[in-house]
């Protein structure tokens, strides 16, 4: 009697917690997620979730060395910090007791040294491996991606790494060990150990462990100075603001999206510390003594708290601080400390759930870009680990009577984009809606685009579903496609006649609403308030024959449609309607254009719409020409086919000393215009292309549209001495999102769209794609 549940899901915002039985409203028992608690299973459902945590880098067996190798083939001894660069592609590891900055390509896991030798010592001035540090311990990395800043426990200093060249210096302090303001040598630093860069990149903070204190250095200027913590070094548990505080030995320290706040995990007094920057004005969040205990503020327990990093994909409202025996969140605002991974009682080196885990003196932890992914080393087990934060969506699902848009990034909800569909419902769904519509009232965690859509619950699909598909449409009357109830979509199954005339009104069409439907041969969409249709709406329908769009609002058709609509005739035919104004109809024979009734009429005005891979030269009723497939032995294509068009071929002349890649070969026409084309007997694959590409001295004056696109892999290009007057177009190098450094004309460097420069030597530049 009760074969379904009536679509009865929990809205946005709220956590199932039982099926009612069969009852008149058959709805949930839903529970209100309240502000600030991510998931009913715990924050972020780490604990719980299986395979949450799992090895990344360094050997699985806790065994300390130096290679570089991918995964956990490479090998760590004492990893403290870590930072992620601004692209989030790398991350990058203070390994202290190898004295290096190890290099971690996140996608293949591949462990590089960026500098150090590998010895302990300090040899400055020098390129990568030339370098000698002594114990760094911590690392960060500027906004732009340029520069890596290294605090050295042994060598008292502040070290600067250009992270494309490996080329290391001093920044502040002199080798002393002790706390001393001053600038760039004249400073001295005691025991240096956690860095981090204020988001505009102007400013680092450093802690200090021997000198209980944090202090500040102007990276411009290199002047040192203490932000908080007496210049004395007392130690002490005190909060206060500037020098009238007192920390002992403290160690970890992120600063906030914002840049306002820095949040210092104090070792020694095992407690969490917060600083107003501007001020310098100290706060404790959580902690009180040693132990191992989740609580809020004093009441939970750390021992040697030593890691802290923000989600970057957040407000600033929480943080994740690592542990001999655990990795908990802090939330900023309640104060509430909750353990996600490891275990309060014992320490390991175990992956698995959050739960089941087990770490071991946690002292570096960074997110990746995204939020999702945080990274932990592990200073006893010599090994960095990865933890999943979002590996379920807790029950996240959109309420009856609307359709999920999106997933969210992992971020303090986690809940589904929902958008209401419009009224056509019935008397359960009204009764779902009214549930809904109570139950919505009271959660204050949701966005507002979900919570408007709470309000106004009703309704279901508009169309019988085929192939598994349905559709919906929102209350601003835009057609999206889904799973059908209790099915899945495969839209080549749809076959025949797919009607989608919705009397109610349909406005626009989501992209890619209609991709896949390769075996549907009549649509009909008349009947709606469609005013027009996106570009490649029907690529997708390549068995279209028959398409109805009258009683519609068009004023324009998309560039393509399915070849069966125009080039079957007769038995094929585009219906528009009389009420249809657009400024191109395309040139049909009679009878093609019916009105409503089904009458043929004459369109106004015709012009040609030829298939894609054929051209007409003029409009109206001439038959469209096949484009030609190739141009000639030593020319290259410089117009594509396109409606009105064949393609137009020039001769190509060869570049001095440019060699083909990744079977792409670059040439040049009469007129110096860069090309891209296959290389004779090979097909070009852009991304395969992973040589540095010089272009310097071809006397070039411009580049064809597209010649550097799917260049992914290239990370050096030379465009220097060409003509003065060489063009860029605005997405020229859009493509090239690996490009580290580029060769240069000094006057090319700021004209270059996308691009971001900045000077290393004479007429080299660091270069990143925007």
């Amino acid at each position: 009697m009760c074969p379904t549940k009536c679509n009865a899901e929990c809205s946005p915002g709220y956590y199932e917690t039982s099926i009612t039985s069969c009852s008149p409203d058959l709805y949930p028992t839903c529970d209100a997620i309240s502000e600030g608690v991510t998931c009913p299973a715990g924050a972020f459902d780490v604990a719980g979730t299986a395979d949450t945590v799992s090895f990344f880098a360094g050997s699985e067996s806790e065994v300390a060395g130096y290679v570089d190798a991918p995964g956990t083939s490479a090998k760590f001894n004492i990893p403290i910090g870590m930072a992620r660069t601004p692209d989030g592609l790398s991350l990058l590891v203070a390994d202290a007791s190898s004295s290096t900055i190890r290099y971690i390509d996140i996608a293949s896991r591949a462990v590089t040294t960026l500098a150090g030798s590998g010895t302990a010592g300090y040899v400055d001035d020098v390129y990568g491996t030339n370098a000698k540090f002594s114990n760094a311990q911590g690392v960060a990395v500027s906004p732009d991606g340029l520069t890596a800043y290294v605090a050295e426990y042994d060598n008292n200093r502040i070290r600067s790494i250009v992270i494309a060249t490996g080329y290391v210096s001093t920044l502040a302090g002199n080798g002393d060990g002790a706390t001393k303001d001053g600038i760039g040598e004249a400073a001295e630093f005691k025991r240096p150990v956690g860095i981090a860069i204020t988001p505009d990149g102007l400013h680092l903070l450093v802690t200090e462990y021997g000198g209980h204190v944090v202090r500040k250095v102007d990276i411009s200027t290199r002047q040192v100075t203490t932000l908080a913590g007496s210049e004395l070094g007392a130690d002490g548990t005190d909060d206060g603001i500037g020098k009238d505080a007192r920390f002992n030995e403290p160690r970890g320290i992120a600063i906030s999206p914002s840049g306002a706040v820095a949040i210092v995990t104090d070792h020694a007094s095992h407690r969490v510390r917060s600083i107003i920057i501007a001020s310098g004005a100290v706060t404790t969040i959580a902690g009180a003594g040693a132990g191992y205990v989740d609580g809020t503020g004093a009441s939970a327990l750390f021992t040697r708290p030593a890691a802290v990093a923000f989600d970057p994909t957040g407000d600033g409202s929480w943080v994740v601080v690592g542990d001999r025996r655990t990795i908990r969140v802090v939330d900023l605002g309640t104060r509430v400390v909750t353990t996600i991974v490891g275990s309060l009682d014992t320490t390991g080196n175990v992956v698995g759930s959050g739960a089941s885990s087990r770490v071991n003196l946690v002292t570096g932890l960074e997110f990746s870009l995204d939020g999702q992914t945080l990274y932990a080393s592990e200073k006893i087990n010599n090994v960095i680990k990865a933890i999943e934060m979002c590996p379920t969506k807790c029950n996240a699902e959109c309420g009856s009577g609307y359709y999920q848009t999106s997933i969210t990034s992992c971020s303090p909800d986690l809940y589904p984009t929902c958008s209401g569909a419009s009224s056509s419902s019935s008397s359960s769904s009204s009764s779902r809606s009214s549930s809904s519509s109570s139950s919505s009232s009271s959660s204050s965690s949701m966005s507002s685009s979900s919570s408007s859509s709470s309000s106004s619950s009703s309704s279901s699909s508009f169309h019988t579903a085929c192939g598994g598909c349905a559709f919906w449409k929102t209350l601003q009357g835009e057609l999206y496609r889904l799973d059908a109830l209790g099915g899945t979509c495969v839209p080549s199954s749809c076959v025949g006649a797919l009607s989608l005339t919705f009397q109610s009104g349909v406005s626009s069409i989501s992209s890619g609403v209609f991709d896949g439907f390769s075996s549907v041969t009549e649509l009909d969409l008349s009947g709606n308030g469609l005013t027009s249709l996106p570009d490649g709406a029907f690529d997708g329908l390549s068995s279209l024959q028959n398409l109805f769009l009258h009683s519609n609002a068009l004023t324009s058709l998309p560039s393509s449609i399915p070849i069966g609509v125009f080039d079957q005739l007769p038995s094929s035919f585009l219906k528009l309607g009389v009420d249809t104004d657009l400024a191109c109809y395309p040139a049909l024979p009679y009878g093609a254009y019916q009105d409503s009734g089904g009458s043929p009429f004459s369109p106004p005005a015709t012009c040609q719409y030829c298939a894609s891979g054929t051209y007409s030269l003029t409009t109206g009723t001439e038959p469209c020409s096949a484009c030609t497939n190739a141009c000639p032995e030593g020319q290259v294509e410089v117009t594509s086919c396109s409606a009105t068009s064949d393609i137009a071929c020039e001769e190509y002349f060869t570049l001095w000393g440019v060699q083909a890649c990744g079977g792409c070969m670059f040439v040049r026409t009469a007129s110096f215009v860069l090309y891209r084309m296959d290389e004779p007997g090979s097909t070009c694959v852009p991304s395969s292309c992973t040589k540095n590409l010089i272009f310097s001295s071809q006397g070039l004056t411009a580049f064809s549209s597209g010649v550097f696109d799917g260049l992914t892999s290239v990370t050096t290009m030379s465009l220097y001495n060409n003509s003065d007057t060489l063009a860029f177009q605005d997405d020229l190098f859009s493509s090239l999102t690996s490009l580290q450094t580029m060769r240069l004309s000094h006057h090319y460097h700021t004209a270059l769209p996308g691009v971001t420069c900045t000077e290393l030597r004479f007429q080299t530049y660091r270069c990143k794609v925007d």
